[in-house]
């Protein structure tokens, strides 16, 4: 499972003499059998490699950038042998030492894109589309613990108390009836209180952004007032799922996600809101690539928004950093700027690099109009 690590790496390459070649692949064994999809980038290579031949770069750049794209051949051709991810991502530039190979929970469009920087925005998307989760599946014997991320289930807890379950006694068997139940509402109280406390060690190992819980709707009251206040602030909803044989991992995997969609709709909704009042009311906000990307420039921005897919050819200056949209001098050193296919990826790296907030949006919204790119500022210059 990729990291955010990862992608720091990859956002701290800077631009230098030699390319990198980034390639993503559909690996989904429903939509490709056996090393199908070895051969298919076998013949997006060769076709980029006659645009390679016939691009402006030096023959050492692209004695440099063949050997990038035999390396990846290679170690595809040997994944796909036992390859059961559905997607993947590889990073190279042997001539810089950059080397990244990445499975991803999800399939990405197959390309290869040879440019200054590695193309990881893909990466950050998947980062903004998935939160952590953790889901507890829970009742009066038994919790079962699951960590999700990014559409994949791992069970990480089960935990089985032995609490007897309750008696029905009558006439002179009522009193002894009583301090039975009492003993055995304490036992079950101990138990949820062992689950709860399993949640917590393993928020500490590793920290999820959601909590869900599940089981007989009875017990998830109880069950939630045991849990650690910092968990409880975390609770994002219900699932209908027992502790048997409901609380399968598909299932649990299925109506979590059902929770994490609703709240990204709204989550997205409030940031777009959010720039769109900020910017027209010319307060911290602007919108539209030209206004964004010089907001990035003077170190205002302290979140990039912009909607899943927008590519924008423009230039940069690979001496200051520079990123602009037409500008064939740089306006800070004088030097001639470079072209780019993707002006928007530079400025994601770059925007990484000041410790921006990169936010991508998915749906059809308001943020179309005004370009599909904006910024919510630190401070207006």
């Amino acid at each position: 499972m990729i990291t955010r690590a990862q992608i720091d790496e990859l956002a701290d390459h800077k631009p230098g003499a030699y390319p990198v070649t980034s390639v993503y692949l559909d690996t989904d064994s429903r939509r490709h059998t056996g090393g199908e999809y070895s051969k298919v980038l076998e013949s997006l290579l060769i076709a980029k490699k006659v645009e390679v031949e016939q691009s402006e770069y030096s023959k050492d750049q692209q004695r440099w950038i063949l050997q990038d794209f035999a390396k990846i051949q290679e170690f595809v051709t040997s994944k796909s042998r036992n390859e059961t991810r559905r997607g993947l991502a590889v990073f190279s530039s042997a001539a810089a030492g950059l080397w990244q190979a990445l499975p991803l929970p999800r399939a990405i469009p197959t390309q290869v894109i040879v440019d200054d920087v590695p193309y990881a925005r893909p990466l950050l998307v998947l980062f903004d589309e998935f939160e952590r989760f953790c889901a507890v599946v829970v009742d009066r014997r038994r919790g079962r613990i699951f960590d999700i991320f990014m559409g994949e289930i791992q069970e990480i807890g089960d935990i089985e108390d032995d609490v007897p379950k309750k008696t029905r006694g009558t006439g002179h068997l009522l009193k002894a009836e009583t301090a039975v139940t009492r003993h055995i509402g304490e036992q079950w109280r101990a138990h949820y209180k062992n689950v709860a406390d399993y949640a917590l060690s393993a928020f500490r190992r590793q920290p999820f952004d959601r909590l869900v819980v599940g089981g007989p709707a009875s017990d998830l009251s109880d069950f939630e007032k045991t849990l650690h206040s910092s968990l409880q602030q975390k609770i994002a909803g219900r699932i209908s799922v027992q502790v048997g044989v409901e609380s399968t991992p598909a299932e649990v995997l299925r109506q979590t996600r059902e929770i994490e969609q609703a709240l990204a709709r709204d989550r997205e909704f409030r940031l777009i809101e959010s720039l769109l009042t900020q910017a027209h009311s010319g307060k911290l906000g602007t919108v539209g690539l030209a206004d964004s990307l010089k907001a990035l420039r003077g170190g205002q921005v302290h979140t990039l928004v912009l909607k899943d897919g927008l590519r924008v050819e423009g230039v940069f200056c690979s001496s200051c950093r520079f990123i602009g949209l037409g500008e064939r001098e740089c306006p800070t050193c004088s030097k001639p700027t470079r072209t780019t296919s993707d002006v928007v990826d530079l400025a994601v790296a770059e925007a990484m690099l000041q410790g921006c907030e990169v936010r991508h949006v998915f749906e059809a919204s308001a943020l179309d109009s005004v370009g599909s790119v904006g910024a919510l500022l630190r401070f207006r210059a």
